[in-house]
């Protein structure tokens, strides 16, 4: 009798170490996420037209990410790119995700957030940008067509 006590206070303790190391763990990603989230109401918000109309200087361009939004309906899409700004443009000239030229051509409005890495707090683009794709939903309800890059795929690191 003694024993079965003592072995239900063994799995009393160990489930409890069990539950606080998974509650740390999800309370970590979803501190990344909200911090990414300040991150990009931090960075100004442009619409394409202004965007594109800006014309692209290629001493202006760094590693990060991009969130292109579509006022219409909502979705999002979050790229990387080691030049973020020529990457976001390529979108808008039929080189990007299909879905986002598309609705771009039917005359959906966009707007863009860009989010340097070097401000981010993040060791690699390929984390930021599944970071960014979870916290707007741009995999289940944005045009993400996956949840970023492999993490086992090399990843693109900055010494900043």
């Amino acid at each position: 009798m003694a024993s079965a006590i003592f072995q239900n206070s063994q799995i009393q303790i160990w489930l409890t170490i069990f539950a606080s190391c998974l509650l740390l763990f999800f309370l970590q990603k979803t501190k990344k996420e909200r911090r990414v989230k300040r991150l990009a109401r931090k960075n100004k918000t442009k619409k394409i037209s202004s965007f594109l109309r800006s014309g692209y200087d290629s001493n202006n361009d760094y590693p990060g990410i991009y969130i292109l939004k579509n006022k219409k309906n909502g979705k999002c899409y979050v790229g990387q790119g080691r030049l973020v700004n020529r990457r976001a443009r390529q979108h808008f000239y039929g080189h990007g995700n299909p879905n986002v030229y598309v609705d771009y051509t039917k005359g959906h409005k966009f707007t863009i957030t860009i989010v340097p890495l070097k401000h981010s707090g993040m060791k690699d683009l390929n984390e930021l940008e599944r970071i960014v794709i979870k916290a707007f939903n741009g995999y289940s309800k944005g045009y993400n067509r996956n949840r970023g890059n492999n993490p086992r795929r090399k990843a693109i690191l900055f010494r900043l």
